[in-house]
């Protein structure tokens, strides 16, 4: 994996990671729905980052998409994984789904764009 994937992974993570922190800032002007789903979003986009971080170039985005659905769904679907704190709620399982489809989207767009620039 280039640097600059790796470079492109990371920032995309920390996007995720601060979308998630920051949301309770914008709580009093955002919709409360989008307040509510928001850090599933967000944390689904980062978790598949995280995979595609930690994958050989053989690992496919399908693939990684389909393994960081199936950890943010067993979350969901075990409640915190039985120790954190989590409220079941089937909306949730949605969210997570247009997080994943966004990186998706977000790693196809940046890919042709780093081939581009090389």
């Amino acid at each position: 994996m280039s640097s600059a994937r790796r470079t492109t992974y990371l920032i995309v993570v920390f996007l995720g990671v601060l979308v998630l922190l920051a949301k309770s800032w914008f709580s009093d002007w955002l919709p409360e729905v989008i307040i509510a789903y928001a850090g599933n979003v967000s944390v689904s986009f980062a978790i598949y980052f995280i995979f595609r971080l930690g994958s050989s170039n053989k690992l496919n985005k399908v693939i990684c998409a389909l393994l960081a659905m199936a950890v943010v769904g067993f979350f969901e679907l075990t409640n915190g994984f039985g120790f954190m704190a989590n409220v079941y709620d089937p909306m949730d399982l949605i969210a997570d789904a247009l997080g994943i489809s966004l990186a998706l989207l977000a790693d196809v767009l940046t890919e042709r764009t780093l081939i581009d620039a090389n």
